[in-house]
C-alpha cells in the first residue's frame, strides 16, 4: 500500500507529536477538526497545511502566521511548527508525503522536488482554486474500493494533487513578497549566525540542525 487516510479528531487522535513516529506508506492524508496540544513537532517528510478556519495561528520556526481560509503552509522535512486555535474547533487538511514521492515522480522537465523545496512559506489561494483542492481531497479522502485497479486509481489521483500543487506555487513564485510572505525570514537569521561566527567551522550539517533547515535547501540558498 502507498497509503493511509485517516479522518482525526479531538475525540480520537492528536496531532502527530513524534517525528521519529513512521509514517505508513509515501504519503497520507489527514483531516483535524480540533487539537489541544499544539507541541512544536517535526516530521522527516513533507508537510502541506490546509487552513478551514478564519481563526488562530501557525508558527514555523520562530515565525507566527494568522491562519484563513484557504491559507496553506508548506514545511519541508525536519521544520519545526505547530498550530494554535485558540481553543475553538478549527478544520484543516494535513497532507504529509515522502521525498521519494517527488523523486520519483519528478522529470528532467517537471522538477517535484525543487519546487517544493523551493515553495514559499505560506500561499494564500482563490476561492476558485480552493474549490479545485477540496474536491480532490474529497476524493482523497474516501478508501479505494478493492475492486481490480482501485489502489492504483488512488494513488494516480494523489499524483496529480500534488501536480496541482506545484503549478499553483510556480504559478504564483514572482508575487510580491508582501503578499506572499517568503523563507527570507529564516535566511536573515542563517546569515546573521554565519557573520557573528565566520572565524568558526560552520558546516551545512551544523546550519540545518540549528535552523530545522534541510541541507539540500540551504545549499539552494547559497549557491
Amino acid at each position: 500500500m502507498c497509503y493511509t487516510i485517516r479522518e482525526c479528531s479531538i475525540a480520537n487522535n492528536m496531532l502527530r507529536k513524534d517525528w521519529n513516529e513512521a509514517m505508513d506508506g509515501e504519503y497520507e492524508i489527514l483531516k483535524y477538526t480540533r487539537d489541544r496540544h499544539p507541541e512544536s513537532h517535526i516530521h522527516e517528510y513533507y508537510e502541506i497545511f490546509i487552513s478551514m478556519s478564519d481563526d488562530g495561528k501557525f508558527f514555523i520556526g520562530d515565525e507566527s502566521y494568522p491562519m484563513s481560509v484557504g491559507k496553506m503552509f508548506f514545511m519541508s522535512p525536519f521544520e519545526i511548527h505547530h498550530c494554535f486555535g485558540h481553543g475553538m474547533d478549527y478544520d484543516r487538511y494535513v497532507i504529509h508525503f515522502t521525498r521519494e514521492v517527488l523523486q520519483r515522480l519528478s522529470t528532467p522537465q517537471t522538477d517535484l522536488t525543487a519546487v517544493f523545496d523551493a515553495a514559499p512559506l505560506t500561499q494564500t489561494v482563490t476561492d476558485e482554486e480552493l474549490g479545485d483542492l477540496l474536491s480532490r481531497l474529497a476524493a482523497l479522502v474516501k478508501p479505494p474500493a478493492r475492486a481490480f485497479g482501485s489502489d492504483l486509481e488512488h494513488r494516480i489521483r494523489f499524483e496529480l494533487f500534488l501536480l496541482r500543487l506545484a503549478r499553483m506555487v510556480r504559478a504564483n513564485e514572482d508575487l510580491d513578497a508582501s503578499g506572499l510572505p517568503d523563507r527570507d525570514l529564516r535566511v536573515n537569521h542563517v546569515l546573521n549566525h554565519i557573520h557573528k561566527h565566520y572565524a568558526e567551522d560552520i558546516t551545512l550539517d551544523d546550519l540545518a540542525e540549528r535552523f530545522f533547515i534541510s541541507k539540500s535547501r540551504l545549499s539552494q540558498i547559497f549557491k
